[in-house]
């Protein structure tokens, strides 16, 4: 018996190591290759028609999907290509905060409703006085301000 005791506090690294090592596994091993073996399940019940999430948060419908890319619409006739890997989830009916139809949304508001209550205010006006210097000078080049520098421009 004090052989064994003896044995084991000389030798209670090898415990510890076999300690860090469990504790290494279960803590960061095993949820990552569960949340892999999710992510796998995921991309492979995706279907033309499912509406999903993308990584960067945007909504779309499933339209095409290939080996590796999938065509997502994100609007009636706006399509993007994405990898597989940027779906986050397969969304509910539950999930969505808007209806969405192919039906050809129409809004309340639009952009002469804007006008009409902006009239004073038209788009030619801001761009005529959105770099206009405010001390009355102008901003066309005179032979001190032209760069010289031969045909070569100067990227500085």
């Amino acid at each position: 018996m004090d052989q064994i005791s003896s044995y084991l506090t000389q030798n209670s690294w090898v415990m510890y190591l076999v300690l860090i090592v469990g504790m290494f596994y279960f803590m960061i091993i095993r949820p990552n290759k569960k949340r892999m073996d999710d992510q796998r399940v995921l991309l492979n019940s995706l279907t033309v028609g499912s509406r999903v999430m993308l990584t960067a948060g945007i909504i779309g419908t499933i339209r095409v999907i290939g080996e590796t890319q999938i065509v997502v619409e994100l609007a009636p006739g706006v399509e993007v290509t994405a990898l597989k890997q940027v779906v986050a989830r397969v969304l509910g009916a539950d999930d969505e905060e808007f209806e969405y139809s192919d039906d050809g949304a129409t809004s309340e508001l639009t952009y002469s409703d804007v006008l009409e209550d902006n009239s004073s205010a038209s788009p030619a006006s801001y761009e005529s006085d959105a770099f206009a210097p405010n001390d009355g000078s102008s901003f066309a080049p005179n032979e001190s301000t032209e760069q010289t520098h031969g045909d070569s421009p100067d990227f500085i």
